[in-house]
């Protein structure tokens, strides 16, 4: 499971189950930059703000929780990164997050 590989396009992932995680990350001010540039190159990741000075908002997009701990752990035993905290997790099958709505 890796969360920095790209997946083909059309191609069908091999889980049934897709995992949404927010996270926030708090970084020093001195690495702030490549935390940040580090969270842009994963494409599993998306950035979705940088106003704080003080915290970094994540989304992540997998298959697998442990993805998601892989990743958690990773960020914590980077250089600079003071902390990395779960603010939200769902769990759907892929089959239900393509049904369309009902208005």
């Amino acid at each position: 499971m890796n969360i920095h590989a790209d997946s083909e396009p059309g191609k069908q992932r091999p889980s049934a189950e897709l995992h949404i995680a927010s996270l926030v990350i708090f970084a020093r001010p001195d690495c702030r930059n490549d935390t940040i540039d580090y969270l842009n190159n994963i494409p599993a990741c998306t950035l979705y703000t940088e106003e704080s000075r003080a915290a970094l908002v994540v989304v992540v997009e997998v298959d697998h929780q442990q993805q998601i701990n892989s990743l958690m752990d990773e960020l914590n035993a980077r250089t600079g990164i003071l902390s990395v905290n779960l603010v939200y997790h769902h769990v759907d099958s892929e089959h239900s997050m393509k049904q369309e709505m009902n208005p």
